[in-house]
This record gives structure tokens, sequence and C-alpha cells, in this order.
């Protein structure tokens, strides 16, 4: 298979050539050309995700994301894009358990911990929104969004 994953590369490398290029029939070809050499080829997954984002085809892309995170799941990359699509398809749920999961597999991006609780106190968890916000304004003291949304956070906790 290293064979194969070999041949995969410079054909990936013309692939992205091309989509940078719009000429997105033939990256898509050069992308499932690699997906036949390397099935597991994590950022052909994520490009033919792309490519279908781009043409409104949600589910697709929902699946090329999927596939490209079983194959490389510490690539932050993918699981933000993952995170960004749900949020627009309003899988709330999933949504959520992305963040969950992307907070365990980063726990010093307060980013990811500020985003989990905003949106938890959104959902109206605010216990569980107020740790996230906690761990988050631990890590960046100066991020001024996170403080208020803790503060809202406490507000609702009625402290």
């Amino acid at each position: 298979m290293s064979g194969a994953i070999h041949l995969a590369e410079p054909l990936f490398e013309l692939a992205v050539d091309q989509h940078k290029k719009g000429r997105l029939r033939d990256a898509a070809t050069a992308y499932a050309r690699v997906l036949t050499l390397a099935p597991s080829h994590a950022g052909s997954h994520h490009m033919m995700s792309v490519l279908a984002r781009q043409a409104g085809q949600n589910e697709l892309a929902l699946e090329g994301l999927r596939r490209a995170i079983a194959s490389a799941p510490r690539e932050p990359q993918y699981r933000e894009d993952l995170l960004d699509l749900l949020h627009t398809l309003k899988h709330t749920a999933e949504a959520a358990a992305c963040l969950r999961e992307m907070c365990v597999l980063w726990p010093d991006r307060a980013d990811l911990h500020a985003r989990r609780g905003t949106a938890l106190r959104e959902a109206g968890q605010n216990h569980e929104a107020v740790d996230a916000l906690r761990i988050a304004v631990g890590l960046d003291p100066d991020d001024a969004d996170a403080q208020c949304q803790l503060g809202l956070g406490l507000l609702g906790l009625g402290e």
C-alpha cells in the first residue's frame, strides 16, 4: 500500500493545483483517482468535501469530512470544517458533540472551550456552559467575549 500512497501524493498535489485554478471537474477526477489508489487518503476526502460544499451538496460534504476525520482524527482543519458545516445545516446536537470532541483533543485551545461554552449557554445548559467558559477564560484571560459569555452564564445560574 505504501507504493500506492507514494503514487497518490503527486496526483493529490495536481488535484489541489487544479482546484486552486478553478478547474473543479479536473480536480474532482484527480481526487477520485487518488482515492482509488489510497482509499483512506484523508486530504482527498477533505478536498472532495470542499468541492461538494462548493456545489451545494452538503450531505456529500458531510460524508467526505467524516471519512477524512476517520483517516486523520487529529487533523484540526477537518473537524473545524465539519463543525462549520454542522452549524450551517443546523445540526445542533452533532455540532455540540463535535465541539466536545475537539475540546478533548485540543484542551489548550481557549477558542474551542469558548465556542462550546457559548453554544451550551445558548442551549440553556448554563452549568456546563459556565464550566467550559471558565476553562476558556483560564486559558485566555484577555478574551473579552468569553468573559462576557461567562458572565451571562453565571447570571443564568443566578450568581
